[in-house]
């Protein structure tokens, strides 16, 4: 008789397949913290017992219904800020400003003079 592993049966062919003991054992790693990276859930069950891979913790994961996303940068901006910033654009919407007086940048040096080397002496 074959294992039983976190794909199915312990066969020779490279099956893709998960079984039903991988995904209740992801799903409940999960439940406890949604918010975890792939990485601690692997290494939660690896300290159960399983030996399988990190991408097959992954697929596990994606086979149980969650998606795997990144957290993005973003400025905190404190309520009082935020009243001033509303103020200060309603105050721009009402002048019409179109800032057509400002320059974006990507943060790299711009040069607005041209220096050429003189004749030398």
């Amino acid at each position: 008789m074959l294992p039983v592993t976190m794909f199915g049966t312990g066969s020779t062919s490279s099956t893709r397949a998960v079984s039903c003991l991988g995904k209740t054992r992801v799903s409940r790693a999960l439940q406890q913290d949604g918010m975890r990276s792939c990485r601690t859930v692997h290494n939660q069950l690896m300290k159960e017992g399983s030996t399988h891979s990190l991408s097959t913790t992954r697929r596990l994961i994606k086979a149980v219904g969650y998606k795997a996303s990144t957290l993005r940068y973003g400025q905190m901006v404190r309520a009082v800020n935020k009243e001033k910033r509303l103020a200060f654009c309603r105050s721009l919407i009402e002048k019409d400003d179109r800032l057509s007086g400002i320059i974006f940048t990507d943060e790299s040096s711009i040069s607005l003079e041209i220096s050429k080397p003189g004749p030398s002496t």
